[in-house]
């Protein structure tokens, strides 16, 4: 009995520690040790004997330019560079104020006193003490905050986690490094946003949106190279609502991932559709968010999709952003060869305007490159620019990789790229982008012209 009453103690210590342990990597940062969201949202929602008139002020904090740390010094370093902003953060914070990390580079600060003089000189302190570079091995690292501030007695918690990332992000976009109280302005662009959001989730449930297609062609021959699958919103209220409005609304409700799943079944009944119709499409290249490669769902939809509508991996191309591969990590690369052996390509979208190396080419399974709109704009007037798409198409064949210019709005561009040996355009020039009915006779009408188109 005294064999078997020890073992049971010890059997139920070994699962009172493993349930602390869940509870703590529930609730706090693996990183920092601080508090995390789940924290932050049961901290602002606790009750409190003067809950009516509590009124906390939030910082929300945003770390500037961190990823150019982790392209430019590794993620080891980088997270090294972070905890140390992380403890001169804590040694601003005065009694009582709570700090929790919400984000890979944000962190949320609650504090009871909304004296406007003390918010400032707190708001001021914080910055001066990122302002010093950090000392990581043999680098200096020069890191700032960009610091969204919202207080107002009675409002519920996402009212002021919402007002302070709008103040925060106004900061960031403006260049980073300072403090930002939230106003009336901003307080229009959250309520026009609510409504938004509203709207778009409605849009979602009703099956409201909608793909468009726009081809892309070889230059040399003016044969079809495939479409790009381009999502569009046409609202009863808001109206056409351009896509750089509504996917990043998208990602910050929480719906990017529905989004990002409905288009990629979508494009691939789509192109059953058309394969039955015997029109020749070799692609669609489809967007995905960031947000989907941490899923680990991500394989299992595409390849549960491509089974559904019968469609060979290869003739389907996953665009992701430059950004996108700086985020990348062992899951991620994972989830990202599981696609490439199925077959399905990986383009990186507006090459050479992110913050990635050339040496990210070589560990992701990229088959495209595709050149941005900017610099085909460009391409005429500045020569710079003209040696810039010269340098990414010769980076592309070097990697055996194919380059589709998108923005190609004229005869000038198009001869040009050719001239730059440029394989795949996209642009104005052939096409804008179709409704999916109008493919059929596009193809069979134009199609064929377009070598004439060409200029040769």
């Amino acid at each position: 009995m005294a064999d078997i009453s020890q073992h049971l103690a010890a059997l139920a210590l070994e699962q009172e520690n493993s349930r602390q342990r869940i509870e703590h990597l529930i609730m706090f940062d693996p990183l920092t040790g601080l508090p995390n969201r789940n924290s932050l949202h049961d901290y602002l929602d606790q009750p409190r004997a003067n809950a009516e008139h509590w009124a906390p002020v939030l910082f929300l904090i945003n770390v500037d330019h961190f990823y150019d740390v982790i392209d430019s010094h590794g993620y080891a370093e980088a997270e090294h560079a972070l905890l140390k902003v992380v403890n001169r953060i804590c040694n601003r914070l005065r009694p009582g104020q709570f700090l929790s990390r919400t984000d890979s580079t944000k962190f949320v600060l609650v504090s009871d006193d909304n004296n406007v003089d003390s918010i400032i000189q707190q708001a001021e302190e914080l910055r001066a003490a990122v302002a010093l570079p950090v000392q990581v091995n043999d680098a200096e690292i020069a890191l700032s905050l960009s610091i969204g501030i919202s207080h107002e007695a009675g409002k519920h918690r996402d009212y002021l986690l919402s007002t302070a990332h709008y103040a925060m992000d106004y900061i960031r976009k403006t260049g980073g490094n300072g403090w930002q109280f939230f106003n009336q302005e901003m307080n229009r662009k959250a309520t026009e946003r609510q409504q938004m959001s509203a709207a778009l989730k409605r849009a979602i449930t009703d099956n409201r949106l909608r793909l468009v297609y726009q081809p892309q062609i070889l230059a040399d021959s003016g044969a079809l190279y495939g479409f790009e699958a381009l999502l569009r919103w046409n609202d009863p209220v808001h109206g056409e609502v351009p896509p750089s409005r509504f996917i990043p609304l998208a990602e910050e409700v929480g719906e990017i991932e529905n989004i990002g799943q409905w288009v990629f079944r979508e494009a691939c009944r789509q192109l059953a559709e058309w394969n039955s119709m015997s029109l020749a499409i070799p692609t669609i290249s489809v967007n995905l968010s960031a947000l989907h490669f941490r899923s680990n769902q991500l394989p299992d939809q595409v390849s549960h999709a491509l089974e559904a509508f019968a469609i060979k991996g290869e003739q389907i191309i996953v665009e992701i952003t430059e950004s996108m591969m700086m985020e990348q990590n062992e899951e991620i690369i994972g989830r990202i060869q599981r696609l490439r052996d199925m077959g399905v390509g990986l383009s990186i979208d507006d090459f050479g305007t992110g913050f990635s190396g050339l040496s990210k080419l070589v560990t992701l399974p990229v088959t495209e490159i595709k050149i941005d709109r900017s610099f085909v704009a460009q391409s005429l007037k500045e020569e710079r620019i003209r040696f810039l798409l010269e340098s990414i198409t010769r980076i592309g064949q070097s990697f055996n990789l194919n380059v589709v210019a998108e923005g190609v709005e004229n005869k000038e561009q198009l001869q040009l790229l050719r001239k730059l040996r440029c394989p795949v355009i996209q642009g104005y020039f052939y096409s804008k982008p179709l409704p999916a009915d109008q493919i059929p006779e596009w193809y069979r009408a134009v199609l064929p012209g377009y070598a004439d188109l060409s200029g040769e």
